[in-house]
Order: structure tokens, then sequence, then C-alpha cells
């Protein structure tokens, strides 16, 4: 994940603290899981889970946690509901993590709750649906970052059976690829 923490690993100046509350080092453990936003909203959008006591130190293990969520949240055959919800906190949190640092909006837990749920629901109801017929895909170019700045593409697939995937493309102002 392209963490503070991780940048900085690369990138000498970049400050690593976390940008939702200043507090703590912005690895992918804080982020998700320590910072006060992260937990509340846990706890809001995801059945009351309260996360301080989950340790989780690297990204297979958030992705295993997704996958395998504790059994006391929901009955097992609701497990993928509870996976379905846990995924979307996740990209929550770093959807509000990245209006901070590149629009410098505060996060907002309400609200994020409530992208939460209508994205769940979204999701619920276009899977339980048969009788609809897939929308043609639209094709969106890639736009360049404006000069000095590094725009990352990140994308995630988890699949239960066969494991998952994270990619993250990194690349400046001239579309070139760049390694971090």
């Amino acid at each position: 994940m392209p963490t503070k923490a991780n940048l900085q690993v690369c990138l000498n100046h970049v400050d690593a603290s976390c940008l939702l509350c200043n507090a703590e080092q912005e690895d992918s453990e804080h982020i998700f899981f320590r910072c006060p936003f992260a937990r509340a909203l846990w706890s809001a959008a995801c059945w009351g889970l309260q996360v301080d006591n989950v340790t989780l130190t690297s990204t297979k293990d958030i992705v295993s946690f997704i996958m395998e969520p504790p059994a006391s949240l929901i009955p097992t055959h609701k497990a993928w509901s509870v996976s379905l919800n846990m995924a979307l906190v996740i990209d929550e949190i770093w959807m509000s993590r990245n209006l901070k640092q590149f629009s410098n909006i505060d996060p907002d837990a309400l609200k994020a709750r409530q992208n939460i749920q209508t994205r769940f629901n979204e999701i619920v109801k276009a899977s339980s649906s048969t009788t609809q017929h897939p929308k043609e895909i639209s094709s969106k170019n890639w736009t360049p970052p404006p000069s000095g700045y590094i725009k990352l593409n990140v994308d995630a697939a988890i699949q239960q059976d066969s494991g998952s995937a994270l990619a993250v493309v990194a690349r400046n102002h001239l579309g070139e690829v760049l390694s971090i």
C-alpha cells in the first residue's frame, strides 16, 4: 500500500504522520485499524466491530481478515456480506484519507458510513438481480497529474478460494511509470 510510511522509505522528504489524526505514523495497520477515524468507522459501519485488539501487520493479514471475518459478527452463511462490508470500510477509509491528502477535505465519519451503506446496498441489489443485462463498459482514458505530482492508480481483486491481488501504478505528469 502506498501509505506515507511506505513512501518515506523511498522518498525521504515525506512526512509519515497520519493525515487523519496526526498522532502516529501512517502505516497500513494504523490508517485502517488504529486511527480514531478508522475505529469510529469500523464501529459504525460494520456491526459495531471493535478493532482495538486486531493486530494486522501486512496487506496479506488485512486481506485474510476481510476474507475470513470474525465468526462473532454474523452467521457463516452471511459471511460474504460481512466480507463485502469490511472491504467497503477499508476502501472508504482510503478514499477519506486521499480526500484529505489531495483536496484538504477533513474526513466525515457520518458521510463515510452513509457511503458504505449506499455502496453495500447497490452491490447486493446488483448481485441479486438475475434479469438485468450488463451495461456496456465505458472506457475512460487516464489523465496525467499536474507537473510535480505523482498519480497512484490502485486496484484489488479478492476471491475467496483462489487468493487475492493488489496492484499499484505510480506515474508522473509525463505518464512515465515510477517504481516505489
